[in-house]
């Protein structure tokens, strides 16, 4: 059975999962604040355990719910850069679609954002989706105290950007340019192709950190590059 939910449908099936599931399982980039207990993650019963990956050095969780998740008895949360995937599933039950575990990926605040995810009973599509949480398992790491410090900074500069200038791929007059958040271990991997984005026409907003990669091939190029990038991301 294969059934079509929206964003303010997840967390009320995630419950009923959490109900008749013991083994919770959640590879779900973004996390924001008040989802835990809203999902009753902070409520699991003895013998329940939860694992959670996040991509928390995105800027894109927030890291008091990510700490106040890492004391929640029986929940485990570790972390991998990357991560984009919204996987939410127990031994009986999965859902994945696009739906962040935040308040615009539940749709708990009125916005532009149209979410849509599956909810899918199938055994064999069970055992495929726990092979590939168990897969991405292997490159998580645990979070430190360095990992939230880092986290902290991040949120709030994250806050003070202007929206809608990550991994955007934009026409230019030399063709398609990208403009891509990279990790600070990352960065020098890609340093000989990619100039640091400077204030300039067309660019006012861009912040300190980011690349602005000019690429004259085209659009699909520029793509390519992105997913490159993205891929170093998540390699140990």
């Amino acid at each position: 059975m294969l059934r079509i939910l929206g964003g303010g449908e997840v967390s009320e099936e995630f419950r009923k999962m959490i109900f008749s599931g013991s083994d919770i399982y959640c590879a779900v980039a973004f996390w924001g604040k008040g989802v835990a207990n809203l999902l009753g993650l902070d409520a699991l019963r003895p013998g329940q355990s939860a694992t959670i990956i996040c991509d928390l050095l995105s800027g894109g969780c927030n890291p008091r719910e990510i700490l106040f998740l890492m004391n929640c008895p029986g929940v485990k949360v570790l972390h991998l850069p990357g991560l984009h995937a919204k996987v939410y599933m127990t031994q009986h039950q999965a859902i994945l679609g696009s739906s962040n575990a935040s308040a615009n990926g539940l749709s708990l605040v009125a916005g532009p954002q149209i979410e849509a995810n599956i909810l899918s009973v199938d055994k064999a599509f069970l055992r495929d989706a726990r092979r590939w949480f168990d897969r991405v398992k292997q490159f998580a790491q645990e979070v430190s105290e360095a990992d939230i410090a880092q986290a902290c900074s991040l949120w709030r500069r994250r806050a003070a950007t202007p929206k809608g200038l990550y991994n955007r791929a934009l026409p230019t007059s030399g063709g398609f340019c990208s403009l891509t958040r990279l990790p600070v271990r990352t960065e020098s991997l890609f340093r000989d192709q990619a100039t640091p984005s400077r204030r300039g026409r067309g660019w006012p907003n861009a912040p300190p950190g980011d690349f602005l990669q000019t690429l004259s091939r085209g659009l699909r190029a520029c793509q390519a590059d992105t997913a490159r990038i993205s891929a170093a991301c998540v390699r140990p």
